[in-house]
């Protein structure tokens, strides 16, 4: 069986016929490995917290530690989200796993965004966005199909908000995780702990 939507947490999330309960991801984290392989132009969508985010929904407070890797055929990959669409919501979150593709539709953050939105999420200078085996520095691709569609942040979509602190970027100009996070709604966090800015865990892990 080959498998086409893989997240760390969740495969894929999307609404039936007539259900108006909407879906709700948040306070979550992923460290393993998200990895496929797929043939010919079979799509795949790969995060490291939701492959296919197709509902009206929400993800939020998530993080991401585990590398996201996709080999042949066409694919959605992303160290959040692989595709998101369908109205749904992605707001402070963060991601410091790498993500590598020999495709397209591919983004730190979010590989393709159709009718959804993305803000307050950040990539951490640690991950590296890999197309083919080359490094990319672009923030976000350009229009699909006459050019790129890979971006530090998204492969493919429009963001708000959404930081990537590259090592050339003066650390001075960069608002932390923590920060950015925060604005998703929050100004004193009740969510994040602020030992580690730039990689903040949820106060939950802590009570463990």
């Amino acid at each position: 069986m080959m498998l086409r939507e893989l997240g760390g947490i969740c495969g894929n999330v999307f609404k039936l016929d007539g259900a108006v309960k909407k879906t709700t991801i948040k306070n979550c984290y992923n460290l393993g490995e998200v990895s496929s392989n797929t043939s010919g132009t079979n799509d795949a969508n790969l995060g490291g917290i939701v492959g296919g985010l197709l509902a009206d929904a929400e993800v939020k407070y998530c993080y991401n530690l585990g590398p996201i890797k996709k080999t042949g055929g066409g694919n959605h990959v992303g160290g959040l989200i692989g595709y998101c669409s369908n109205a749904a919501v992605i707001g402070a979150c963060w991601n410091s796993g790498n993500v590598s593709s020999s495709y397209y539709f591919v983004g730190g953050l979010c590989g393709r965004i159709d009718d959804a939105s993305i803000a307050y999420c950040y990539i951490n200078r640690a991950a590296v966005v890999q197309i083919n085996g080359i490094a990319v520095t672009a923030q976000i691709g350009t229009d699909w199909p006459k050019s790129s569609s890979y971006g530090r942040l998204l492969g493919y979509a429009k963001s708000t908000n959404c930081y990537s602190n590259l090592g050339e970027v003066n650390s001075e100009e960069m608002p932390t995780v923590y920060d950015v996070l925060n604005e998703f709604g929050e100004t004193d966090s009740t969510i994040w702990d602020k030992t580690n800015p730039n990689e903040p865990k949820l106060l939950w892990e802590l009570q463990q």
